[in-house]
Formats: C-alpha cells, sequence, structure tokens
C-alpha cells in the first residue's frame, strides 16, 4: 500500500499543535493568581465604630501576606484609603473601624494580597448612628433650715430649666424632692431653682450631653435673717480692706462665714460676678452690734485670671453665708456638683480701681 506523504504531514502537523496547546495550558493553569475574597456584613455599629471583615476561600497559588478591611465615604474604597491590617492567610478574619463619623454613610471591602497583586471584595455600604439630640435629667433638692434640720415640704420649689434655644421649662419636684425632665435638648442647660425663704441656685450651667443624665443632690438652706450693711471695701498692695456693719439681734446663733463677689457690673451679685472671696468668720452669732476695720492677702493675679486689669473699676458686695452648710463650685462647665449657695442678704454695692 502506498502511503500518502502528504497526509502524514499534516497529522504530524496537528498533534505538533495540540502538545504545544496542551503544555501552554498546563503552564497558565500553574500560574499564581491574585486571591479569592469575600466581605463579610457590617455589625455592631455605633456612633463611630463598626465591626466588617473578610472571607478570603483562595490564595490564588501564592501565599497571602496582608489581609484586612478598606473604607472610605466613597464607593469601592481600596487600600489607600483607611484600612485595618489583619495578619495573612486565608480564612474568616474580623476587624473593627474605628474614628467614624457620627450619622455618616461609609463604604467598606475587605482586602487580601499576594505577590501578585490585591483582591477586594464587594463594596457593603453602612451608616454609623446619630447622637441624640435630646436626653432626661434627673435630679434631687433637698432643703435645710439654718439649722441643718431637713425641711420635707417641696410643694413650693420651683425649678426652671433653659434648654439651648433659650426655651423655659418649669418642674416642680416630687414629695420626695426629686426631679426627671425628659426630651430636654442636650447641650448646656442653665438651672434655677427657687423656694421662699431659701437661699436660691440661680445661673447655673449644667453639660446635659447623655441619654440619661444625674444631677448630683442640689441642698438649699434656709435664708440667714441679717445681712452687712454699709459695706465699704479697697484695694491696694497685695491686701483686700473692708468694713462692715449689721445690727442684729437673736436668740438663734449662727456659724456664719463672710462671702465677697467681685464684677467689672454695678449689679453685681452672687449671680453676676467674676470672682469670689471667702474672708472672716462669726462664730455662734446671737448680737451683732459692729463695724470693722478687716484686710485679708489678696493677691492682684487673682483678679487676673478673672479678666481684671490693673485700672479696672471694680464693684463689691458681701454676704453672709452659713459656713456649716456651705458649698459652692463655679466652674459649671466642667463639672456636674451644682453651683449652690445658702446666704442672708446682700450688702450694699461698693466699688474701687484696681491697682497693681
Amino acid at each position: 500500500m502506498k502511503l500518502n506523504y502528504s497526509f502524514l504531514a499534516l497529522l504530524g502537523c496537528i498533534l505538533f499543535s495540540f502538545s504545544v496547546i496542551e503544555i501552554s495550558c498546563k503552564k497558565e493553569a500553574d500560574q499564581p493568581k491574585i486571591p479569592v475574597i469575600t466581605t463579610l456584613a457590617i455589625s455592631d455599629t455605633s456612633y463611630t465604630t463598626a465591626i466588617c471583615g473578610g472571607d478570603i476561600t483562595s490564595d490564588g497559588g501564592d501565599e497571602v501576606h496582608t489581609r484586612g478591611i478598606c473604607w472610605s465615604t466613597g464607593a469601592n474604597p481600596s487600600t489607600s484609603n483607611s484600612k485595618t491590617i489583619d495578619g495573612k492567610g486565608i480564612g474568616k478574619f474580623s476587624s473593627s473601624m474605628a474614628n467614624l463619623l457620627p450619622g455618616t454613610t461609609y463604604f467598606v471591602r475587605a482586602y487580601a494580597t499576594n505577590t501578585i497583586g490585591t483582591a477586594y471584595g464587594e463594596s457593603v455600604s453602612f451608616s454609623t448612628k446619630t447622637y441624640p439630640t435630646k436626653g432626661t435629667l434627673i435630679g434631687n433638692v433637698k432643703l435645710y433650715d439654718r439649722y441643718g434640720n431637713e425641711n420635707h415640704v417641696y410643694t413650693d420649689v420651683k425649678i426652671e430649666l433653659t434648654d439651648t434655644t433659650n426655651k423655659t421649662i418649669i418642674v416642680f419636684p416630687g414629695p420626695d424632692g426629686k426631679f426627671r425632665v425628659d426630651n430636654l435638648l442636650l447641650g448646656n442647660t442653665g438651672l434655677f431653682i427657687d423656694k421662699p425663704g431659701y437661699g436660691i441656685l440661680n445661673s447655673c450651667v449644667v453639660r446635659h450631653t447623655k441619654i440619661i443624665d444625674t444631677l448630683s443632690t442640689i441642698e438649699l438652706l434656709e435664708e440667714l435673717p441679717f445681712a452687712f450693711q454699709n459695706y465699704q471695701v479697697s484695694y491696694s498692695a497685695g491686701m483686700l480692706h473692708y468694713d462692715e456693719y449689721c445690727d442684729y439681734v437673736s436668740t438663734d446663733s449662727y456659724m456664719v462665714t463672710n462671702l465677697i463677689c467681685f464684677s467689672k457690673s454695678p449689679t453685681v451679685s452672687l449671680n453676676n460676678c467674676s470672682l469670689l472671696a471667702w474672708t472672716g468668720s462669726y462664730t455662734n452669732v446671737a448680737y451683732i452690734n459692729s463695724g470693722s476695720n478687716a484686710s485679708t492677702s489678696f493677691s492682684f493675679t487673682s483678679f487676673s485670671n478673672a479678666g481684671f486689669k490693673s485700672g479696672d473699676i471694680i464693684y463689691s458686695v458681701e454676704y453672709p453665708v452659713g459656713q456649716k452648710f456651705f458649698s459652692i463650685y463655679y466652674d459649671q462647665l466642667s463639672i456636674f456638683n451644682p453651683f449652690t449657695y445658702k446666704i442672708g442678704n446682700q450688702s450694699n454695692v461698693d466699688s474701687f480701681v484696681l491697682q497693681q
């Protein structure tokens, strides 16, 4: 039988081509690729944090040396945006996002990197929680007479709260002196408490920032029945000089100290002052008919730290204060202790020119 050499040659070419293709396919199949990864669901979303993660099902034939999540406020974030680095290798992993903005929509993707490149899971969006605008303020009022005995009558106590829009809310405490205000706008809140015949709590500012805030117990003392009269004050060489006169006779006795208030305003009072000073005291006062020529050390720095400067006209007024029950906290923007005072009536207003 005569062979057809042309046919054999064609057959050989075909077989050779198949072998080349097969070898080429095997080589391509053996080449490493980027990993295969999916983005896990978002969980535990708060105002500024959230948790996400990824699942790497294949390393592409090359070890995953970096993995994590990346996020931004734009779609399809990459590792050039905010990201975490959470170990290496395949499998599931979890990661936390922090320092997020409240009430903001974010996009997040899981990523995995080997020597070939970086693979990303699908882009998942979520929104952080929005801070509330209102909350609840809880407080407690305690009333004492001038000897420290508790007065349990709260029916004529009035509480006024002024929110950040200057809206005033009137609240009356319960029979136990406790009060609660719901749906109060968050922010610095003015507080005024009044009971006839008692020291007042006025111009206090509380920082209301939580869903539920609790004030310290507010204590008010029955007003002392006398005042310092014909009050005069001067200042020189770091010394505060003052004269006070009081004419009072009673069978009662008190522990009384002096509280002096300073302001640039002629309407100076406990509720309108920039600086407070405590001076001498009277022990077991039952009878006062006196004048004094007293002085106490008071540095110029104390005035300058309160915003006064040399040459300013400073107005001053004096109050008698029940020392045993006296408590006052001046910087209300940094603490929750209420601005409370248990006082008698103020004296006249006097003034002096501040000289260093």
